[in-house]
């Protein structure tokens, strides 16, 4: 199914769709109020053409009206506006300084006022695309992610209780009662999964957000809105590969051709 404004993704008091085009007037700062500050002293810069003054005040009334409801700051992100094909378009993400004007994009986005509030965006060219801070699963996805949490926290909890009482020898040691031997294998043995798992699930259901209708949690929304294959089942940090820059360092963009082929396999 196709997600357009016509036909939009319920979630919470959002209606989430799918657009495509071409960024052009893009300004990036660091807060909001910065990114206001920089299209204003564009437009009165003598350099910007008529048609491009024009196009830039337009977008200062409308994100000056709604950025107080679509941005938020963080020292970790970003702002960024721009025109994709006419509209005024906006988003804070991480690292997404690498998205750059005539860049072909696909966004999830959610109308905030008459300014289209990117919460994903896909650079077209590069298949890269940004999601929200601490948004990388669909509700089963982050189950999933959870359980195999809690699954190497036992191990991990088992080969230290074990291989610790094994090196000072409460196993092997005859002068130790074989009862009180047994029970220290057993505290061992349940010990790990019992704090393991409980505190996964206790994550789990903390941090997986709302739901809506049909299930779907943010993360899965926008997957399902861009079209993925198994929407409901995604864990990014199992499926999919983050990008890394010139220096060899990452960047918080998610790699498509990854995803979709760890989904297939």
């Amino acid at each position: 199914m196709s997600y357009t404004e016509a036909n939009p993704l319920q979630f919470e008091d959002q209606a989430l769709y799918l657009v495509e085009g071409t960024l052009s007037e893009l300004q990036v700062a660091p807060t909001t109020v910065n990114l206001l500050e920089k299209i204003d002293g564009n437009i009165k810069a003598k350099s910007v053409a008529a048609g491009t003054a024009a196009v830039l005040g337009g977008m200062y009334g409308m994100v000056a009206n709604s950025a107080a409801i679509a941005l938020y700051d963080s020292e970790e992100t970003c702002h960024f506006a721009g025109a994709l094909d006419g509209q005024v378009i906006c988003w804070t993400f991480q690292h997404a300084e690498n998205i750059k004007n005539g860049d072909r994009v696909k966004a999830v986005v959610s109308k905030r006022g008459d300014v289209l509030f990117a919460h994903s965006i896909m650079n077209a060219k590069t298949q890269e695309f940004y999601m929200p801070m601490n948004v990388f699963s669909s509700a089963d996805g982050f189950f999933g992610h959870c359980m195999r949490v809690a699954f190497w926290m036992t191990v991990l909890g088992w080969i230290v209780l074990f291989g610790g009482l094994s090196l000072f020898g409460t196993f092997f040691d005859p002068a130790i009662p074989e009862p009180k031997r047994l029970m220290a294998a057993l505290m061992c043995l349940f010990i790990p999964p019992l704090i393991g798992y409980p505190f996964e699930l206790w994550t789990y259901f903390s941090m997986r957000g709302d739901k809506n209708e049909e299930g779907d949690s943010y993360g899965g929304a926008i997957f399902k809105v861009f079209g993925f294959p198994q929407p409901d089942k995604i864990d990014l940090l199992r499926h999919s590969d983050l990008s890394t820059g010139a220096d060899g360092g990452w960047y918080a963009a998610w790699r498509v051709e990854k995803l979709l082929a760890k989904l297939k396999a």
